[in-house]
Formats: C-alpha cells, sequence, structure tokens
C-alpha cells in the first residue's frame, strides 16, 4: 500500500496523494528543517516545554514544507500559509492547492490534491480509552449504540475507526469546533465499507463525500475524508 518516495511527484487533478512520516528525526535533519520555518514557526516551536514535542512540531511542519515545495516546484522556506475563520489553514500564494495534516505521537499524516476539498487524521489507539463515557458524549446515538454492543476488548479499534472519519470530515469541512460531533453519522465496524451515512443539518451533501481509511502500523488508524470525483488515492512513505 505504501509506496516508496518518487523521485518526481506528478499529482493529477483527480488524484490524491497521502504520505506518512514519522516524526523521530535526527539532530541534522532538524537543523535543515529549521532553516525553512517562518518567524512565527519558530516561536511556536520555542514555546514547547518538552524537548520531544518541539521536535515533533519541527519535523511536521519542515516535511509540510518540503512536500510542498515539490509539489508547487517552490523553494519551502518562501511557502506562505494563510488560516480561515476556524483555522484550517491555506497557501497564500496557491489558494486552489488543497492540502491537510494530522499527527499522533510520533507519526504524521500529509493529504494533497488540486482543487479537492480534503480532510485527514491519524490517531494513536489508546486501549485504555473510557468508551463508555466519551461514546455517548460525542457519537451519533447509532454509533455509540454499535459500539458499545462490542466487548470492552474490541472496542479501541472500533472507536478510533469512527474518530479518525469524524475528525477527517470536520477538518474537509473546515468548521472545527463549530460542528458537533454528533450530528453526522459514519461507518465503524471493520467490516463495513468506510461511508458517510447522514448529515443532520444537511442530508443532500452525504452524496458527494468519500472516506479511505488507511493502515499506518498496527497500533494506529487513518482516515481520509473527500468531495469530488476522485480516480486514486496513491499511498507514499516520506524518507
Amino acid at each position: 500500500m505504501w509506496q516508496s518516495s518518487p523521485k518526481n511527484i506528478a499529482l493529477s487533478p483527480t488524484d490524491i496523494h497521502v504520505w506518512k512520516v514519522s516524526l523521530n528525526i535526527s539532530l541534522n535533519s532538524q537543523n535543515d528543517f529549521w532553516l525553512t520555518l517562518s518567524e512565527d514557526e519558530k516561536l511556536r516551536a520555542n514555546r514547547f516545554r518538552f524537548p520531544h514535542l518541539r521536535v515533533r512540531y519541527i519535523a511536521a511542519r519542515g516535511t509540510l514544507r518540503a512536500l510542498l515545495g515539490q509539489y508547487l516546484s517552490v523553494l519551502p522556506i518562501e511557502i506562505q500559509f494563510s488560516y480561515g475563520e476556524q483555522g484550517k489553514p491555506f497557501l497564500t500564494d496557491f489558494p486552489d492547492f488543497k492540502f491537510n495534516i494530522s499527527h499522533s505521537e510520533d507519526l504524521a499524516v500529509f493529504a494533497f490534491a488540486k482543487e479537492i476539498t480534503l480532510g485527514i487524521d491519524v490517531e494513536f489507539i489508546n486501549p485504555k480509552i473510557d468508551t463508555e463515557v466519551i461514546a455517548p458524549r460525542f457519537f451519533s446515538k447509532n454509533e455509540a449504540a454499535t459500539l458499545l454492543k462490542l466487548s470492552p476488548l474490541k472496542r479501541p479499534p472500533v472507536f478510533f475507526n469512527c474518530w479518525t472519519r469524524k475528525e477527517a470530515f470536520i477538518k474537509a469541512k473546515g468548521g472545527g469546533l463549530s460542528i458537533p460531533l454528533d450530528q453526522f453519522e459514519v461507518t465503524l465496524l471493520p467490516e463495513d465499507t468506510p461511508q458517510l451515512l447522514a448529515i443532520d443539518w444537511a442530508p443532500e451533501e452525504v452524496e458527494n463525500w468519500s472516506i479511505f481509511s488507511f493502515n499506518v502500523g498496527p497500533e494506529f488508524v487513518g482516515a481520509l475524508m473527500t468531495d469530488g470525483n476522485i480516480d486514486k488515492v496513491a499511498y507514499f512513505s516520506f524518507t
């Protein structure tokens, strides 16, 4: 599923590229990435109290700039970000080029497309998650009921199947916390096709969206949400 980094990145208007990246990087890579960051990014990096979180931030932002530089044929340091009302980033000089990023623990995922709205999320499967408390609070009634029918040992990966799909949708919409998680519904069981089932405030939108789940390792689960006509999702490992 995951391919090595291609020598030349070519992205067609109906394709999406997903990249996975380890945020554990060498000191040399940290220094190289640091030189490409904006002053705002450097200030944010220096606010982290714990060194490993600072390194992860530098790795994520540096990798994002490196990949965008390849796609757009610009120097990573020249890339400028702007932010929507709910904080969703976009490219100041390339507003039609879409991207999204998510990270959990020491892993990050990136999604890129031309003019296709998208959102991506990855989560570490925490086996200690309190599904009986969190699911009824944040999931739809059907989602919570489906999850809580399972034995406690089987719930964590299914919980995060649901969570990543819902987060990916919120990020694609760019609505942030203004979109209630319990007001739309997704499939969550491993045997079910990833799908957006219902949107309470806009039922007619359901058919516009597609969900792609992907495996990034035994302890993680990931999801990509897109609109528009998608021919192919390609998956790459950044090295």
